[in-house]
């Protein structure tokens, strides 16, 4: 496995003066945020230019951009809002043709009109379900088109909210260019973490052969059975049995760190190489 890191963990900063930072502490990899090129996510239209410019200086440095940032919210209530984030989509895949980047992260959306990150129990309904199945193929339209894969992290907050949910999704579509990104943090709630090596272990076993990416980040559960997520290595998350697993299970791919502030990455990538190492 190889350690990156997401763009946007060096928020307030262009993204050349981001990819120098990465460089700085030794990552090659990285997942691409246009909100740093163009001012937001989901850019209504590309800025060519900055993009080019953008991967001319990822080249000189020595940086690979491994995916792309495309989370819209796949199941928003509003069906505009759908419609309108499936349209700038097919810009996302013309900007991940032209700097070369072979996959592009989605998010599978919540029923929440505030946001996409947060849960509501519409989202186990059948309708969701359905809205889900529709906006994906759209999606893999575009995605044979510009030769892309997709890559769907389970959320405890979207609709594939857990790796059995996520299996179902796969087996809809059972398509090449429909994958998973894995971040072990987001398999636990308060309840299982007394059952981690089961739940790693079952988790990662129902999606091995589909994992394209794994994230890193960590978590901690306060005095009040609270859930949070912190930086990799600051938490419960037993890693040495996260990335162990990920590896018997075939995975030797790109590793990204997200979930922490820029001066945490040095650690953070200490931390793993040390996991890595042992």
């Amino acid at each position: 496995m190889e350690i990156g890191v997401f763009s946007n963990v060096y928020s307030g900063c262009t993204a050349e003066e981001g990819l120098a930072r990465m460089k700085e502490v030794g990552l090659t990899l990285a997942q691409l945020n246009l909100c740093s090129v163009c001012g937001e996510a989901l850019p209504a239209a590309l800025d060519e230019g900055a993009l080019t410019a953008v991967g001319r200086q990822a080249r000189a440095l020595g940086v690979r951009f491994v995916s792309l940032a495309g989370t819209f919210n796949l199941i928003d209530p509003d069906p505009e809002a759908r419609r309108e984030g499936l349209r700038r989509f097919e810009v996302l895949c013309q900007g991940a043709a032209l700097l070369g980047i072979p996959v592009i992260l989605l998010c599978t959306g919540s029923r929440n009109p505030r946001s996409q990150w947060q849960w509501h129990p519409d989202n186990a309904s059948p309708a969701a379900w359905r809205d889900l199945l529709a906006g994906t193929e759209r999606l893999l339209t575009l995605a044979e088109r510009y030769d892309l894969v997709l890559g769907v992290e389970p959320e405890p907050s979207n609709v594939v909210s857990d790796p059995r949910r996520a299996r179902a999704y796969l087996d809809e579509f059972r398509s090449d260019r429909l994958k998973i990104v894995l971040d072990g943090a987001n398999l636990f709630r308060p309840e299982l973490v007394s059952r981690m090596d089961r739940v790693l272990e079952e988790g990662i076993g129902l999606l091995a052969g589909d994992i394209i990416q794994a994230h890193a980040k960590d978590f901690l559960v306060d005095g009040a059975g609270t859930l949070t997520y912190t930086a990799a290595g600051k938490g419960l998350l037993d890693y040495p049995r996260y990335l162990g697993t990920l590896r018997a299970a075939g995975f030797d791919g790109p590793l990204l760190l997200h979930g922490l502030g820029p001066d945490e990455v040095a650690d953070s990538v200490r931390f793993l190489r040390g996991v890595l190492h042992e």
